[in-house]
């Protein structure tokens, strides 16, 4: 039977095939698309198939969109009823198709709007976890990196200042000269850890003024140290000529600050 699902379905498979060929029609497939439109508007439950009309406008891309209405349209202006019955029929399955074409295009361009807008949060949410995940490795690593320089440090500190007995200039000394070179190899330590870290989070480590003020300090200690060793106060040019390094490094520094300040 012509009403029966399978000859219904054919029908829309067909119709929809030839209005959205691309490119005009052939005679041959102008004659079909004519016997399509013309058999299904007799049958009384046939109606025009939007379901499939929708599916093939969301395939489309938006350049194939431009002008697949008017194209749609010539192909269904050129159907020739077989009686004046049928011309009104006709008519009604070309503005019905037409107009449920503009629906279905702006349906498309909502859904893809909607998709971009999607898929921009989705990769600003992604941003923002990649973020947190590096500023949580960054704290955790300076936290870690900070605890270790400072306990490790003051033990140091205390084992060697434990073990003067004798409070001499010499002792003091060689105190001062092994805690400034521990200290800054500690201090070492920490820097070489903080950029570590930066280069996992892909961010570059920028030396500040402080380790300039900090290292010439170490070395400071380190002289004062040298000079007050009871066996070196009379080489009398090596402390000269240690002074006057700490005294340029000094200079040095204070002039990199001011520069950086001005």
């Amino acid at each position: 039977m012509v009403n029966s699902r399978n000859d219904l379905e054919e029908l829309n498979i067909q119709f929809c095939n030839l209005i959205f060929k691309n490119g005009s029609l052939t005679e041959e497939e102008s004659d079909r698309l004519n016997s399509v439109v013309n058999s299904a508007v007799k049958i009384q439950i046939w109606h025009v198939p939007y379901e499939k009309i929708t599916q093939t406008i969301y395939k489309l891309s938006d350049n194939q969109i431009g002008g697949i209405v008017n194209s749609v349209d010539e192909k269904l202006a050129n159907i020739k009823a077989r009686s004046e019955g049928q011309k009104v029929e006709i008519d009604k399955v070309r503005s019905d198709t037409v107009r449920h074409m503009h629906l279905a295009i702006v349906q498309k361009q909502y859904i893809d709007s909607n998709l971009v807008q999607a898929n921009e949060g989705l990769k600003h949410i992604k941003t923002i976890k990649d973020s947190i995940y590096t500023d949580f490795i960054a704290i955790l690593g300076i936290f870690t990196a900070i605890t270790f320089a400072t306990f490790g440090g003051l033990q140091l500190i205390g084992n060697i200042f434990g073990k003067i007995t004798i409070f001499k200039l010499k002792n003091i000394g060689g105190v001062l000269m092994l805690g400034a070179i521990f200290l800054l190899g500690m201090y070492l330590i920490l820097i070489a850890l903080l950029i570590g870290i930066s280069k996992l989070n892909d961010k570059k480590y920028y030396l500040s003024n402080s380790v300039y003020i900090i290292t010439t300090s170490f070395l400071t200690i380190f002289t004062v140290g040298f000079i007050m060793m009871e066996n070196l106060v009379s080489i009398n040019i090596l402390a000269v000529v240690l002074v006057s390094i700490l005294i340029l490094l000094w200079l040095l520094t204070l002039l990199r600050i001011y520069k950086k300040r001005a």
